[in-house]
């Protein structure tokens, strides 16, 4: 599969990942994105089992659930996302070498003073060894 040079965010997504993000500030969170190519459409917050400031690991029987779902509206894993709280707004290397969804975006969240949300969201196409930026558009 083709992972999408553009993604699609709807707006309500967009904020409930935001409002995710917020929830928590001081550990990553971390979830998914399904939907169809490169449109999200559906929003699956996990709980980062590991409540870690600087590392994610999703709850397995939630991340099981989320896969599931998608399956059942016959949706596919457009994104995963996380938060650096403290953290870098790119991957770090960590990131790249658990990139476990090589065939899915990765949203990264990383605090912003500036922005009005003081959250700024960037998203990737990862590899183990490199990453690039890929743009997003709110829809």
């Amino acid at each position: 599969m083709k992972i999408p040079a553009l993604l699609f965010l709807p707006f309500d997504l967009y904020g409930e990942m935001l409002a995710h993000v917020r929830s928590v500030p001081s550990e990553e969170v971390c979830g998914l994105l399904g939907g169809r190519e490169s449109n999200a459409l559906l929003h699956f917050p996990i709980e980062n089992v590991l409540h870690s400031a600087d590392a994610f690991r999703m709850e397995a029987q939630s991340l099981v659930d989320a896969i599931y779902r998608m399956e059942q509206h016959d949706l596919i894993l457009v994104a995963v996302y996380h938060s650096h709280p403290h953290g870098p707004g790119q991957p770090s290397p960590r990131d790249l070498a658990e990139n476990a969804y090589p065939e899915a975006l990765y949203i990264i969240w990383s605090s912003h003073a500036k922005s009005e949300s003081g959250w700024q969201m960037c998203v990737f196409q990862l590899s183990s060894e490199k990453y690039e930026e890929v743009p997003w558009e709110l829809v």
